[in-house]
Order: structure tokens, then sequence, then C-alpha cells
């Protein structure tokens, strides 16, 4: 007594968006026994000859899972049944929302950036030894990690966690995070919802991370620099041979004078700190490292 065939069919395949964003299909399959005696039960139990069980992922959505399968004999012959599998990417959930398991998804976001060098670390520079104007653009991706969680009220910290980055090592979802690398970018809270008589609110909150972290770097360039006779002291930088005002930015040195004979290798970037930096331990799914 055993299932000799199990296979997908084209009938009875649908599928749905839900409310919040939860999605349900229904997949059939055509399972054939070697036994007219054989029942549900045991077309459930062969896991093995390919009949759909709970827990399985679906092949078109690897969010969802399976939450059910129904066995049902086709009546026309003994050892025929359609096996309906249900799927669903609702999570489990607990009778209070507040102890529903935090979920945390990852993605990536594309943007533009000015191309200064190569691949092999060469200015990008036309045939005279200039940077081309307006610069090359090249495609640049940074990874987003987005975490759902339910809270009793609207999170105590949202303010001061605007636009903040982390101020130590952390594990997002076990992930290694250095420190400014994650960025709070956007924090949305919903309306008051209610579960068995208990009030919440769903916090998504949305983290870009930066494998060059959030430090602001800016060409060291300018009209004026130190003067060297009175370093308190700043006079107008003239062009070599003319002694005229330069009419773009001249690059500088990192210590405030004129960079002689300037390339891209030789320019000099400063570094800022420029957004707060916060314990990003009080989100779910993080932790120190």
């Amino acid at each position: 007594m055993t299932v000799v065939l199990a296979s997908k069919v084209w009938e009875g395949r649908e599928g749905s968006d839900g409310d919040q964003g939860v999605r349900n299909y229904t997949q059939v399959w055509r399972v054939q026994t070697n036994n007219k005696w054989d029942d549900a039960a045991t077309v459930l139990s062969s896991v093995s000859a390919g009949v759909p069980y709970r827990g399985l992922i679906y092949s078109g959505d690897n969010a969802a899972y399976c939450t059910s399968v129904r066995a049902r004999n086709e009546g026309s012959s003994p050892y025929w049944w359609t096996v309906s599998a249900s799927f669903s990417t609702e999570r489990e959930i607990s009778d209070s929302p507040l102890d529903d398991t935090p979920e945390i998804s990852w993605s990536t976001e594309q943007y533009q950036e000015p191309a200064v060098f190569d691949n092999a670390s060469k200015g990008i520079l036309n045939s005279a030894g200039d940077p081309f104007d307006p610069p090359l653009m090249r495609d640049v991706s940074r990874r987003v990690v987005q975490i759902t969680y339910n809270a009793s009220v609207v999170p105590t910290w949202l303010l001061s966690y605007q636009d903040a980055v982390n101020s130590t090592a952390i594990l997002i979802d076990n992930f290694p995070v250095a420190v400014r690398e994650a960025k709070l970018q956007r924090l949305t809270v919903s309306p008051v919802r209610e579960r068995n008589d208990i009030q919440y609110r769903t916090v998504d909150a949305v983290i870009h991370l930066n494998k060059d972290t959030w430090r602001a770097s800016v060409l060291d360039a300018g009209f004026r620099e130190v003067d060297p006779d009175d370093p308190t002291k700043r006079r107008q930088i003239t062009n070599d041979g003319d002694s005229l005002e330069p009419t773009v930015p001249a690059l500088l040195d990192g210590s405030g004078s004129k960079i002689t004979d300037p390339t891209v290798t030789s320019a000099v970037f400063l570094t800022f700190d420029i957004y707060p930096e916060v314990d990003f331990t009080v989100l779910p799914g993080i932790v120190a490292q």
C-alpha cells in the first residue's frame, strides 16, 4: 500500500493578495496509489513520493509556506486522488500581538554616483589627463533591512533616532554591521489595531547599510589657502603663471595649502560625522557584537 505517482496539475491553481499584504496560494497534485483500500492517511503521509506537506515552501514565492493539505478521492477510481495544498505568507501569530515574532527582510536599493576611479583604482580621466565634465556616473547598490514588529505604543525614541546611525558594532539578523554602517532611513507606525482585546501598533523600521559608512566625504578644495607666513590668516589662491584668481575651486592638501600640479590621485577628501549616533539595539533582531 503506497503512492506510486504524485504530480502537479494545472487545474485548481489560484492565488490572492489579502489584507496587510498577506498572499495566499493553492496548488493541486494528482496522486495514484497501488491499493484500492489506501485512504487519505496513506496519501498524506507519502511525502517521499512527492506529496506536499505542511511547511513546504511555495515554488513561486519563497515567503509563502504550506499551511494545510487536503486529499480527496476522485470517485471514478479508488486509486486516484486529488491533493490540494494551501500556502500563505502570513506568519503564525500569538494570542497577544505583542508576542508575535518580529519579521526581518532584506532587499537592495540602487542609485547613481560619480565614478572617480575605475575598478583598478586608476583615475577616470580624459586623454589630456583631466576629469570628465560632467563626470561618468555608475550604479551603486545598498543593502536594505526592514524590521517589522508590534508595539503597545508609538516608540518613545522616534524623534531622537531620526536619520541616526549606529554608534556601536551590531548584529542585524546575525549579520555583522560595523559602527556607522547602518542608518535608520524610514520609520512607519500603523494606526491602532486590536487582537483579542489587546491594542497595538505595527512598526516598520527600514535601515540602509553603507559598507563605506555614513560619514560624509567631501573633496578638499576652495578659493583660499592658509597663509604660510601667518597660519591664522587666509590668502586668495591664484593661478600658476598668470596670478589670476581661479574660476573653479583649487584642490587643497588636507592642511589648507594649494596642491601644486593636482591630479585625481593627489586629491584629498575630508570626512565629517553629520548624523547622530545612537544605540540600535532598541530594535528587535539587533544585538551588540
